[in-house]
C-alpha cells in the first residue's frame, strides 16, 4: 500500500475510503450506511504510483502541520455544494495520520494537486 485516503463524508455525501498500492492499483470503498455505491477496484496502473510516491517522499511527515495556517485536505472535486456541507479528508500514509496540509509548502501543494488527481480518477 501506497496511501489510504479517507473522506468522512457529509450531509449529501457518503463517507468513502481510497486505497491507491505502490503498483497504481487501488480500491475504493462508499460507507454502506446508505448512499454509497459499494466498492470499486483499479488495476494496476490505473494511479501514477511514481508520480504520488515522488510527492509524498518530499513531505516531512514527522512535522506535519508546521504553520499556523494549515488547511484541511478537502478533495473539493467530489465535494460540490454548500460550505456548511463540506467534507474533508484524513490521508494516511508511512504509519502517520495527515488531517491538514500547509498551503504555502511547495511540497504540500504538489501532494494534495497529485491527490486531487486520484480522487478525479477514483470519482467516489
Amino acid at each position: 500500500m501506497l496511501f489510504q485516503l479517507h473522506d468522512q463524508g457529509s450531509t449529501n455525501t457518503p463517507a468513502w475510503v481510497l486505497t491507491v498500492n505502490t503498483d497504481g492499483s487501488g480500491t475504493l470503498t462508499n460507507d454502506d450506511t446508505g448512499g454509497g455505491n459499494g466498492s470499486k477496484s483499479f488495476k494496476a496502473g490505473t494511479f501514477d504510483s511514481a508520480s504520488l510516491a515522488a510527492a509524498l517522499g518530499q513531505l516531512n511527515v514527522g512535522h506535519l502541520p508546521r504553520c499556523p495556517s494549515a488547511e484541511t485536505i478537502a478533495p473539493v472535486e467530489v465535494n460540490t455544494g454548500s460550505v456548511s456541507f463540506g467534507s474533508h479528508a484524513t490521508l494516511f500514509y508511512k504509519g502517520k495520520v495527515i488531517r491538514s496540509f500547509c498551503p504555502d509548502s511547495p511540497a504540500e501543494a504538489a501532494v494534495t494537486s497529485q491527490l486531487s488527481r486520484v480522487v478525479a480518477i477514483a470519482n467516489p
